[in-house]
């Protein structure tokens, strides 16, 4: 394995190792704003980079097909569990006992189907390639339809969930949303070079940074969920 594939597999189980960890010390905290949706939430990252983490170690054409599928299944659900957290931490709870909520889950469901039969059907990606690089084994894929009314989606969702955070925050100080506002900006950057990935503008080789970036810009928007949330709860009634 070459140095920067093992630096890449070792800051995944990293953010893996903290997922799972905070997604335990987060059960303890029984009175935090949206805990359970968080604790999902925490739980499917941990998974997520775990799986991803492995992915790079094994460095088989087999097991990283395999694996895509089961890491993309897990992804899907992500943005909704992010919008339930929002919109609890948020104190819209009467929101979340809307029981049309549950048709938010329809899209991901048609997802997860499609990636499954994707060798079949070809909805999710098409003209799979699979290539030895310096560092690792590169997955390149042509992105259908489907995955393009995945990725609109499920970017929609964030950034609704994004809006209810800037809700809840409306009435802080102002650094505090100059904060979010930077962090939101660079989410926006991520997505548009996300973009430019997906439709082959970037070459795929940039994928790992990309996933490297995502990872650390959410570590940023937990940590600053998670810093102002403490600060306010020490706040005199």
């Amino acid at each position: 394995m070459r140095t920067t594939s093992a630096y890449l597999v070792l800051w995944f189980f990293i953010i893996s190792a903290l997922s799972f960890s905070f997604a335990f010390t987060t059960q303890k905290k029984k009175t935090y704003q949206g805990r359970r949706y968080l604790i999902y939430l925490l739980f499917f990252v941990g998974v997520i980079f775990l799986l991803s983490g492995i992915n790079q170690f094994i460095q088989s054409s087999v097991s990283m097909i395999i694996l895509d599928y089961i890491i993309d299944s897990v992804i899907a659900f992500i943005p909704l569990f992010w919008l339930f957290f929002a919109i609890s931490y948020s104190k819209n709870k009467k929101v979340l006992e809307n029981p049309d909520l549950a048709l938010l889950f329809t899209i991901p469901i048609i997802s997860i189907l499609n990636i499954w039969t994707n060798d079949f059907t070809a909805f999710w990606y098409s003209n799979r390639v699979i290539t030895k690089t310096t560092y690792s084994l590169l997955l390149s894929v042509q992105y259908q339809n489907w995955f393009w009314v995945h990725y609109a989606y499920s970017n929609i969702l964030f950034y609704v969930g994004l809006l209810y955070f800037y809700s809840a925050f409306s009435k802080e100080k102002s650094f505090k949303r100059i904060i979010l506002f930077c962090i939101t900006a660079g989410f926006i950057l991520l997505t548009v070079l996300e973009l430019l990935l997906g439709t082959g503008i970037i070459p795929q080789t940039s994928q790992s940074v990309m996933i490297f970036a995502y990872s650390l810009a959410g570590a940023v928007l937990f940590l600053f969920i998670v810093r102002f949330d403490s600060l306010h709860q020490k706040q005199p009634v």
